[in-house]
């Protein structure tokens, strides 16, 4: 089972990563604004971790030792105002359907979604 589990999410970040880039090419030729660029990406680093940390402390864990200096529920927040004016940058750039799509993903994956970036760049995409 572990590793039907391992290949579902395998296939699963797959099929995100490609749904990434092919919004990218369509939301480039129709709006001339790639919204997964790389500036959009390392800009959603901060609110990420922040909702990712927060996340994390409300589970109990306390991965970088913020539990005793701030609330979880602030970094949460933090976090998801970031994503929101993510999506409204997006929203104003492209459409709405597309910043629905692209602003939560970036908040979630931000960290992964750097090197997916990075690694379409370098090869020229």
């Amino acid at each position: 089972m572990t590793l039907l589990a391992l290949a579902a999410g395998f296939l699963v970040f797959m099929a995100l990563i490609g749904a990434v880039q092919a919004l990218d090419r369509w939301s480039l030729a129709r709006f001339g604004y790639a919204p997964f660029a790389l500036v959009n990406v390392l800009a959603m680093l901060v609110p990420s971790g922040a909702l990712l940390a927060g996340a994390a402390a409300l589970g109990g864990a306390d991965p970088a030792g913020l539990a005793g200096l701030m609330d979880p529920l602030w970094l949460i927040g933090l976090g998801l105002c970031g994503g929101l004016a993510m999506a409204w940058l997006i929203g104003r750039r492209t459409n709405p359907w597309v910043a629905l799509f692209a602003a939560p993903l970036m908040l979630v994956g931000a960290p992964v979604l750097v090197f997916s970036v990075l690694f379409r760049g370098m090869a020229g995409d």
